[in-house]
């Protein structure tokens, strides 16, 4: 054998060598790789809400918001705001018309015995501004959103994980893929682009009822012990109430849950009723000593750009707008970056014409929950035989976004793309379980069904986030 020939065997050798030893190293080092990329996918969705909140500060009250005024008002031992209203505005002939207010009312409070009160429940200034204000600081209210954001996002991947299983940490790409379907999806970016206080009450209802059902997951997961876990879903539920009114069905249905159907014994129920007993109390005796009524949160005593007391309680002809505006309000097209903007809804509602904010239709930029929706009744009862407990959280946090949803028909006749979000993380919650939970499942389809989602995920990232660049208020100028 020849110099030459023998150098280019042992190249040749060397090179085979240095293949297999690299593929092996490939393939010990790429799943590693792959088992970051929920959290990689998870920090690239916060750093987006980072920026979104923060280059829309303008929008918010900075350095001050009504949570921070009501926090202000706890620590000095009282339930009004601080911030008196005018002598012009008490002087008027009637201080809740809109036209005769507008120059002098803070605007959203609700007025009532010559005191301003908040409207929304208080839970958004007990949870982050008083802490915050007890250390000598000041919290903002794009401050407030970003991080009700982010602690939603976290709270919805913890329900996703405990709800299926560690068998998730074998599949990194569905999760990242999920992650990222709660993160857009959830209408929080869009929140973001306006983060004053009607944000920050959405996202604080949307965060506790989320960990209300993650408290639910674990006791369904749970043995004897589960016990603890009851009880605090029973209260995270009651503290989404105290956000966001809205949330009310979610109340009854989880306190119901556990005080009947999940409670092992007398004490247990006695228990469950007691803590939710209490709560109950605790809201309404905060209610009464704000506006001597149990059942009054503000909104008949609200200055805003409307007479809210000339509302009816509820209206048949509010269904068809509400329902058509909130999942088919198309958006507007163009031709420049981003592409997309808000659309009108067709339909005027209770506050006329005039009122119609722009929106889109949750079925506009996520029409593919229609065949998810169709797939989950048909597979539905192989789900509650192979896993009662995610068959039971699958429903429970779809009814929870139904029962949103009948509360704003009812009470809120108005339209607009901040009212969704306070049930579409919870139809994106039940419809990321049923699509991860089916994927799994179903090996011989997983491979279309992978490539149906990532479509889904696509279409629903794109739109929103596009969306998210201008919102109603277009702080960047687009």
């Amino acid at each position: 054998m020849g110099l030459k020939s023998f150098v280019l065997l042992a190249v040749l050798a060397f090179s085979i060598r240095s293949l297999i030893r690299h593929r092996i190293l490939a393939s010990q080092i790429f799943p590693r790789i792959l088992l970051l990329t929920p959290a990689i996918a998870g920090l690239l969705v916060v750093v987006f809400y980072g920026w979104t909140a923060f280059t829309s500060r303008h929008l918010s009250e900075v350095g001050s918001t009504p949570y921070s005024d009501l926090a202000q008002a706890f620590r000095h031992g009282h339930l009004y705001i601080e911030s008196l209203p005018s002598d012009k505005l008490l002087s008027l002939s009637d201080p809740y018309d809109p036209v005769l207010n507008a120059p002098y009312r803070y605007h959203d409070m609700s007025l009532y015995n010559g005191k301003y009160y908040l409207y929304f429940g208080p839970l958004p200034a007990i949870f982050l501004f008083l802490p915050v204000q007890l250390m000598g600081l000041q919290m903002t209210g794009y401050t407030a959103c970003f991080i009700l954001g982010a602690l939603l996002l976290l709270t919805q991947t913890f329900i996703i994980i405990k709800s299926i299983g560690h068998e998730v940490f074998q599949h990194p790409v569905l999760l990242s893929g999920t992650i990222m379907l709660l993160g857009f999806g959830s209408a929080t970016p869009m929140l973001l682009r306006r983060p004053a206080i009607y944000e920050i009450a959405i996202l604080s209802g949307a965060l506790f009822l989320s960990c209300s059902i993650l408290c639910l997951v674990l006791f369904l997961r749970s043995d004897a012990s589960g016990f603890k876990w009851g009880c605090s879903s029973i209260i995270f539920a009651f503290f989404a109430f105290s956000s966001r009114p809205s949330q009310l069905v979610s109340v009854f249905m989880i306190s119901f849950l556990f005080i009947v159907v999940f409670a092992q014994n007398l004490r247990q129920k006695a228990a469950y009723l007691g803590i939710a007993t209490s709560l109950v109390l605790l809201i309404c005796s905060y209610n009464y000593f704000r506006f001597e009524s149990i059942f009054e949160f503000g909104n008949h005593f609200q200055l805003s750009g409307f007479d809210t007391r000339s509302f009816p309680t509820f209206d048949l002809d509010w269904i068809k707008p509400k329902i058509i505006g909130d999942l088919l309000t198309i958006p507007e097209f163009a031709s420049t970056i981003p592409w997309l903007k808000f659309g009108i809804p067709i339909y005027a509602t209770a506050l006329g014409p005039t009122a119609l904010e722009p929106s889109i239709g949750l079925l506009i930029y996520a029409p593919w929950l229609i065949p998810v929706f169709t797939l989950f009744i048909l597979r539905s009862r192989k789900i509650f035989n192979a896993d009662r407990g995610l068959f039971t959280t699958i429903i429970f946090t779809g009814i929870s976004a139904v029962g949103s949803f009948t509360v704003q028909t009812v009470v809120v006749p108005g339209l607009t793309y901040r009212y969704l979000g306070d049930y579409a993380p919870f139809i994106f919650l039940a419809a990321g379980m049923f699509i991860f939970h089916t994927i799994l499942t179903l090996k011989t389809e997983s491979y279309f069904l992978r490539i149906m989602a990532t479509i889904c995920l696509f279409v629903t990232v794109v739109v929103v986030g596009l969306l998210s660049f201008t919102g109603y208020y277009n702080p960047l100028g687009y």
